[in-house]
């Protein structure tokens, strides 16, 4: 029941509460995670990754992210080939 490694597009472990957002506790095994993101997304704001993506890297995490300048809340074009890579990386 344990990942290898996770691709999260357009989303974010952070829970809010009006402005306040927080990411809970991550584990100190947490999988090695790749964050696709568009910066137009006003569903999951870009800056609530960042909490998340933020605290795998304060906790030795492999983490990478990649970030759509053009995208909002959807599939990013760059999507299928750092999905598939993050993956045979890891």
């Amino acid at each position: 029941g344990v990942f290898r490694a996770l691709a999260i597009q357009s989303g974010s472990y952070a829970t809010c509460a009006s402005s306040f957002c927080a990411v809970p506790e991550l584990p100190a095994d947490h999988p090695p995670t790749l964050f696709l993101h568009g910066s137009w997304d006003t569903i999951v704001p870009q800056w609530t990754m960042e909490l998340y993506y933020d605290d795998l890297v304060e906790l030795g995490v492999p983490t990478e992210r990649v970030i759509d300048a053009f995208a909002a809340h959807q599939w990013i074009s760059a999507a299928p080939e750092s999905v598939t890579g993050w993956f045979q990386q890891h």
